[in-house]
């Protein structure tokens, strides 16, 4: 499950690897654009929730300027590929969660029965997501981590 900031990298990087470390994706670089591509594609099936995809689409600038040319494009192909788990808001604003996450990484904690369940790992850039995931037994995968240097090795 690629959460916005990687889903948004991801989708730029496809379409214009130029782009990479400019407006959206000013923290990603190269080598982080191929590790998160290889995670990406090394998964046999990818699932999100309405509330990620709508917020990557606000971010590629879907209907105005888009970041590239064809990133809306992508977006849908990668939509028609995945398991979209939907949560009514209404229940994901009752969470104490909601309070102190927002409506976003609440709807992503929330289907974490399923995400342990089916083994998916959750790859974000948000450090309390990682952390509140990682402490309720959710596998996860902050792509920031990458950028230290024990990690590229």
């Amino acid at each position: 499950m690629l959460d916005t900031g990687p889903l948004v990298a991801l989708l730029v990087g496809q379409t214009d690897r130029s782009k990479l470390g400019s407006r959206r994706v000013q923290e990603y670089n190269d080598s982080m654009f191929d590790r998160l591509f290889e995670m990406a594609s090394d998964s046999d099936f990818h699932v999100s929730v309405p509330n990620v995809l709508t917020e990557v689409s606000n971010h590629i600038g879907s209907g105005h300027q888009h970041i590239t040319a064809g990133i809306v494009n992508a977006l849908g192909s990668y939509i028609r590929c995945i398991d979209e788990i939907y949560q009514p808001s209404s229940d994901i604003v009752s969470s104490p969660a909601y309070k102190s996450m927002g409506i976003t990484d609440t709807a992503i904690l929330s289907i974490s029965p399923k995400l342990i369940r089916d083994r998916v790992n959750v790859v974000t850039q948000d450090h309390e997501l990682y952390n509140r995931l990682t402490q309720v037994d959710v596998t996860c995968t902050n792509v920031m981590h990458w950028r230290t240097p024990a990690s590229r090795l």
